[in-house]
């Protein structure tokens, strides 16, 4: 028995399985797979949570020495494939820095894995301990032969290849020092006060900062030239800016930008 499936059939089904309650196509799916000698799944895209729903089902038939092929293509250019060959891309195009945005479930931690591949140092940044965990298992999935660790509350592994870090842990001042001292970074502000605010905290850390505001100047700020100048020449690390910065410019030296107001627009937040 071979068990073809259009997408049109399983997609849908599992659609009506989820949101409707209707289990037929579902049922369907799980029995074939059962008795199939070969599974070829043709599928618009992919989605982790999708493909869980039948994991159990896929091993079992695996376990049962069943060949199985899923034939897949891109969708709305935020596929874990399509992501990949991107990011390839701009590598081979000179750009060492790179942002997907993606909906929740497209596979973005796959993605990491696999274009990390060739990487043997690692840090994998989050705020939730959980998140954390489940990039952990899923970098294991990619490369089982790395070595992990975890930097968040008292644990602190330092020799592995790949750190997973919270934010609050390695944002701490005693780290923040030893994280930014061969570093350049942009930071965008909620406000003037907040920019100057942040600056003088950095520079009362040790990081040699300075904030860059558009309208008058106090005698804490600096011009937009000679803040980029002395960012060039490593003379300061972080430029704190507000209304400045947010669009067309190129600062070759930057190795970080920093968000440090809220927004909900990811127009904003591409175009900084």
């Amino acid at each position: 028995m071979r068990c073809n499936f259009t997408w049109e059939i399983i997609y849908y089904g599992l659609y009506y399985c989820i949101f409707l309650g209707h289990l037929l196509y579902f049922s369907i799916a799980k029995y074939t797979f059962s008795k199939a000698q070969n599974i070829d799944i043709i599928v618009y895209f992919i989605l982790e949570s999708g493909i869980r729903l039948l994991l159990d089902d896929l091993k079992e038939a695996v376990g049962r020495g069943v060949q199985i092929r899923i034939l897949t293509g891109t969708y709305l250019n935020i596929t874990q494939l399509s992501a990949l060959y991107e990011l390839k891309r701009f590598r081979s195009d000179g750009i060492d820095r790179g942002l997907v945005v993606a909906a929740i479930g497209v596979g973005k931690t796959y993605i990491a894995a696999f274009d990390l591949k060739a990487y043997d140092k690692i840090l994998f940044v989050a705020h939730r301990e959980g998140i954390l965990l489940q990039a952990e298992q899923t970098f294991k999935n990619v490369r089982s032969d790395i070595k992990t660790g975890f930097f968040m509350g008292t644990k602190k592994d330092l020799n592995v290849d790949v750190l997973f870090a919270t934010v609050q842990t390695i944002g701490q001042d005693r780290y923040l020092k030893d994280k930014y001292s061969n570093k350049r970074a942009l930071a965008f502000c909620a406000s003037r006060s907040h920019a100057v605010y942040m600056a003088q905290y950095f520079c009362g850390h040790g990081v040699a900062a300075c904030p860059v505001v558009s309208g008058k100047h106090s005698e804490y700020c600096m011009d937009r030239r000679e803040a980029i100048s002395k960012l060039n020449r490593c003379d300061i690390d972080i430029i704190f800016a507000v209304d400045i910065f947010n669009e067309g410019v190129d600062i070759p030296a930057l190795d970080l930008i920093m968000f440090l107001w809220p927004t909900e627009s990811s127009t904003v937040i591409l175009q900084q």
